[in-house]
């Protein structure tokens, strides 16, 4: 019972007791004062009940657009149900990912940019160096940003980073050499199986190359 009906109860109880043993009271009028006092204690149940006794609401399914499929269940009355609100996209982080296979290509950590930026995990690599991740086609977009690396922010060779989805050209950096920016992106990777990155050096001398790498590979 609730905390009203407890009361009433206890204190309906002392009275009928009380009644009941009033020998100044007639037999009869003692047992119609505890016959009443019971009728009230279970009019109290019935007009108070506890919250385990309180009808529920039953449970309001939001489906998917094609009717088939529940997506979110929620325990509420359907007039107060809001409508349904997109769910939030899942981003990943490729370099947490493993990869298929890779040459003259790596991941690296706290490496900087040319402007002296760090980034906790890049892709980095030079002199035609590649490395392959397999997505799956469980994703729709690929965004980070590339730059030239920080050991040859002085360099005059020229180098860029071109992004491949299952051997088709998604993505072409621009020509990276001294005072290049970092440049930021963002690609459609729908459908794509296999990602290849390829660090192509434009431009090199017989001694020296030119490393560029990209950081904050985020997939969605």
């Amino acid at each position: 019972m609730s905390t009203v009906s407890w009361f009433i109860g206890i204190v309906g109880a002392i009275l009928g007791i009380i009644a009941f043993l009033n020998p100044n009271l007639r037999r009869g009028t003692r047992v119609n004062l505890f016959l009443s006092v019971f009728a009230l204690i279970c009019l109290a149940v019935i007009l108070f009940p506890s919250e385990d006794e309180k009808p529920r609401p039953s449970p309001i399914q939001t489906v998917s657009p094609d009717g088939t499929m529940p997506t979110i269940t929620q325990f509420r009355n359907l007039e107060t149900l809001p409508p349904e609100t997109p769910l939030p996209e899942i981003e990943v982080s490729l370099l947490k990912m493993n990869y298929l296979a890779s040459t003259v290509a790596w991941v690296k950590y706290d490496v900087k940019d040319n402007l002296g930026t760090s980034y906790r995990n890049i892709l980095y690599g030079r002199d035609e160096g590649w490395i392959i991740y397999k997505l799956g086609g469980e994703y729709s977009t690929l965004s980070g940003k590339a730059f030239l690396a920080f050991n040859s922010r002085s360099t005059t060779m020229i180098g860029h980073i071109e992004i491949y989805g299952d051997n088709a050209l998604l993505y072409i950096s621009r020509d990276f050499t001294a005072a290049v920016e970092p440049e930021e992106f963002s690609i459609d990777v729908s459908g794509v199986n296999q990602l290849k990155f390829v660090f192509i050096e434009t431009k090199r001398s017989a001694y020296t190359g030119v490393f560029t790498g990209i950081g904050d590979l985020i997939l969605r």
